[in-house]
């Protein structure tokens, strides 16, 4: 995990999960700590300087991380454990194992988090994971289920939704709590290209549900999705009230959206923009209000985009309202900004390149 401090706007820093190891089939991932970035306000995002420290290491393909307190954060592993670390002292416990439950293939297993505090004494932490329902490896699915946290533990599951078709690769799986108190939850493909211009499918979606897991009265088709088209997106944040996804293209064209209700995205009949990069894109954009990506990168060759995460606003003009996007096949972390209007991308910088191999969240934490 890397943490990019940049003191002249604020306490905080951005912690980043990395890949140390080249060799896919033995992945251990290591928790890192990058102290100080030397901030000077006239130079450019890729000439900032800054220095690491291993903190963690031997971790199982960490995934998720979210902070409860001034000084512990909590973060889950694939193999279905999730853990509560201290960034001062270093201490590190498991409050959770789910290693005989959770369905670990490919790049399945326990996956995405949030936590929501309902009141000051009651913290409720949601997870995705897959796990083998029907005890079949080429047909096990996912779910969303609620834990309380208490007494360093997570207890009285609830699942809040079930039966997510799942694979060992494009389940998607960020989740996120809006402003609205709504759970968003992003779903995959699952390898199954029917799916996602299907509406009554629940995968290649954005769901969006009530935090009991019903189903808002607002939603745009009486069910759980709120956008449909989608392959594989696995950043979510929030910023002035609009939802922002990256999400994975095939060999060309990641993406960088602008979620709207009831808006069709495209896949797979769309990648990237309309631009009949493949063919057929454009009569297709036409006859199904397809929206396009705010940016699509590229129309050859892929980054594998992941983690997303916003920056805030800052006295400094450089980190003012700056997203930050993890890639995993690029191996980069870049900082991104739209225009005022949030209509197209102004600036795409690598700020962090090859170093740690594949980038896989990205988050603002307090320190």
């Amino acid at each position: 995990m890397l943490a990019l401090k940049t003191n002249p706007c604020t306490k905080s820093s951005f912690y980043v999960f990395c890949n140390v190891n080249n060799d896919y089939g033995k992945m251990k991932f290591k928790l890192l700590l990058v102290c100080w970035i030397l901030f000077v306000p006239k130079l450019l995002a890729g000439n900032y300087l800054f220095t690491e420290e291993v903190i963690l290491d031997s971790l199982t393909n960490p995934w998720e991380i979210k902070q409860i307190d001034d000084d512990w954060v909590i973060f889950t592993q694939r193999n279905g454990l999730v853990n509560k670390f201290n960034l001062k002292t270093r201490e590190l416990k498991t409050i959770l194992d789910l290693r005989s439950e959770v369905e670990q293939i490919g790049e399945s297993g326990l996956l995405g988090m949030e936590i929501y505090r309902e009141k000051p004494n009651i913290l409720y932490v949601y997870l995705v994971y897959t796990y083998d329902k029907y005890l079949d490896i080429s047909n096990f699915s996912e779910k969303v289920v609620r834990f309380e946290f208490h007494d360093d533990t997570l207890i009285n599951p609830k699942i809040i939704i079930d039966s997510i078709k799942a694979m060992g690769w494009h389940n998607g799986s960020r989740l996120l709590i809006g402003s609205d108190k709504k759970l968003y939850i992003t779903t995959g493909d699952a390898y199954d290209k029917y799916l996602p211009q299907n509406i009554n499918s629940i995968n290649g979606k954005l769901l969006r549900l009530n935090l009991d897991g019903s189903f808002p009265e607002d939603n745009p088709f009486g069910n759980a999705v709120w956008s449909y088209g989608h392959r594989n997106a696995q950043g979510l944040v929030e910023v002035d009230g609009r939802l922002i996804i990256s999400e994975h293209g095939p060999e060309t064209d990641d993406e960088i959206n602008i979620i709207q209700k009831g808006g069709n995205f495209g896949w797979p009949n769309v990648v990237g923009y309309c631009d009949d990069n493949y063919p057929g894109e454009k009569e297709f954009c036409q006859k199904n209000n397809v929206i396009e990506p705010v940016i699509s990168l590229y129309p050859s060759g892929t980054l594998a985009v992941c983690g997303l995460e916003y920056y805030g606003e800052c006295s400094d003009t450089l980190w003012s309202r700056t997203f930050l996007l993890a890639t995993l096949k690029d191996e980069t972390l870049y900082a991104f900004k739209f225009d005022e209007n949030y209509t197209k991308v102004i600036s795409f910088t690598p700020i962090l390149s090859g170093k740690y191999r594949r980038l896989r969240c990205v988050r603002k934490l307090n320190d």
